[in-house]
């Protein structure tokens, strides 16, 4: 092993393995940073201010950041694959998958066609879109059954339409051909 120190105490490792270790003598992977809150700060000397940094916090949380303490104007992180940009969230907050300049909360952006794709997971569970208001009291819902293969939509948490399994439009009812329902 080859240790480095300051000050008596030993601050990095590179073991017989050839994994480094800052603030551990035994590194179990490649690279390891051991801290109360560790992080990596990468800093543009070229720029007047501002820097991005990746940090884990005391609850095992990943926080990666941009220009995060000087709330630089259009900061933003962005997730590359395959040497392209795909996903982005910027300064405001909005999530950009397909576009780098997102104008709302979440903004996706296809090639030609864009699907937005729910899948649940057991066969009787159920899709939706669920519609909150400020207070986060749910004010409305558009849902597909998958068991029973219908849509429904609501408001104030009423039923208000249904779409049946044999695409039938059903108002004011759930069952087709009810007396007194409209359809």
């Amino acid at each position: 092993t080859l240790g480095f120190s300051t000050g008596g105490n030993e601050r990095m490792r590179i073991d017989s393995s050839g994994r480094l270790g800052l603030g551990t003598s035994s590194p179990d992977v490649l690279l390891e940073l051991k801290a109360a809150e560790p992080y990596i700060q990468f800093t543009d000397t070229a720029a007047s201010s501002g820097y991005s940094r990746i940090m884990g916090t005391a609850n095992n949380a990943l926080v990666i950041g941009a220009d995060e303490a000087n709330n630089v104007s259009g900061s933003y992180v962005a997730f590359n694959v395959d040497a392209s940009e795909r996903l982005r969230i910027n300064s405001s907050g909005n999530v950009g998958i397909g576009t780098s300049s997102p104008s709302t909360p979440l903004h996706i952006k296809g090639a030609a066609d864009s699907y937005l794709i729910l899948q649940t997971g057991t066969t009787d569970g159920n899709d939706g879109i669920l519609f909150h208001n400020s207070a986060g009291a749910q004010k409305g819902v558009i849902l597909f059954d998958t068991d029973n293969d219908y849509m429904l939509f609501s408001t104030n948490n009423t039923e208000r339409m249904r779409i049946d399994s044999s695409g039938r439009l059903l108002l004011g009812t759930t069952t087709e051909g009810v007396s007194g329902g409209d359809q």
